[in-house]
């Protein structure tokens, strides 16, 4: 005859439908909906309809502070700004950390060649710039420019490597996310952006280039790109120059450099 319980037996309910009277008792079994734990003491007789019903309020309470949880975790949102003089300086420090292995422009540069130049001579071309600040310390996190027709090319770039602007084209000439906030998709929202500039300026034609191992490729693919043969690029004599200043140029580190467009007629 098993054991009767006592009245200090102690109830432990385990979350599947399996009920067990721990201490002095034995696995009951599995218990359907509606069932009493029998063979305790009635003071700690419940029945299992009552045991689901908590696990189901406690398990919305739970699933509501998760939730609360994930949106206070959420990234805050991003917001694109037109630089101001004051963000110059930050924003080439950032494009020089972005492009740190292609030595890319001028490490000397505090904004006042390039974009102080802009600003004084062709402020038009600062208006087709985005760039988004940190929250934090309003440092520039990340930032596109775009070249429109009647844009001066990236004076950044040695001029041998500036890109020409063909009828009804508007160009990239980089896109760049601070190293310490890449995977956030600041760089999805500055393309975006870019396309939508390229739009309201009458461009048909979104170009821009990168390099041939960069993974960015994939990326630019995926959102419409699709890989053509350079206009500056007039047969294999001009490619193997090309490939040759880059080289040189980026750090001797690239060589081929992939050109894309994308057809801004087309969505």
């Amino acid at each position: 005859m098993a054991r009767p319980y006592s009245s200090t037996t102690s109830l432990s309910y385990q979350v599947t439908n399996k009920v067990k009277c721990s201490g002095k008792g034995k696995d009951l079994g599995n218990l359907s909906s509606g069932c009493l734990v029998v063979g305790c003491p009635d003071s700690h007789r419940k029945s299992f309809q009552e045991f689901k019903s908590t696990l189901y309020t406690n398990s919305i309470s739970m699933n509501t502070t998760t939730t609360t949880i994930n949106k206070d975790l959420q990234q805050p949102e991003i917001e694109l700004v037109v630089p101001l003089p004051a963000d110059f300086a930050s924003l080439m420090q950032m494009k020089a950390l972005a492009f740190a292995e292609k030595r890319q422009g001028n490490k000397n540069d505090d904004g006042t060649k390039t974009y102080g130049y802009y600003q004084q001579h062709h402020p038009a071309k600062v208006q087709h710039c985005r760039i988004v600040r940190d929250s934090a310390g309003g440092a520039v996190i990340g930032a596109v420019q775009v070249q429109i027709q009647g844009d001066p090319p990236d004076l950044a770039l040695p001029s041998v490597l500036r890109h020409t602007l063909v009828k009804g084209q508007a160009y990239v000439e980089f896109i760049a996310c601070h190293p310490d906030h890449t995977g956030k998709g600041i760089g999805s929202k500055l393309l975006q952006w870019a396309k939508e500039c390229a739009i309201e300026n009458g461009a048909a034609v979104l170009a821009l280039e990168v390099m041939k191992k960069n993974r960015a490729v994939r990326l630019y693919e995926r959102k419409g790109f699709v890989v053509c043969k350079s206009p500056d690029v007039s047969d294999e004599c001009d490619a193997f120059f090309q490939g040759l200043l880059v080289y040189l140029c980026l750090g001797c580190s690239y060589w081929t450099v992939v050109y894309m467009e994308k057809d801004l007629r087309v969505d």
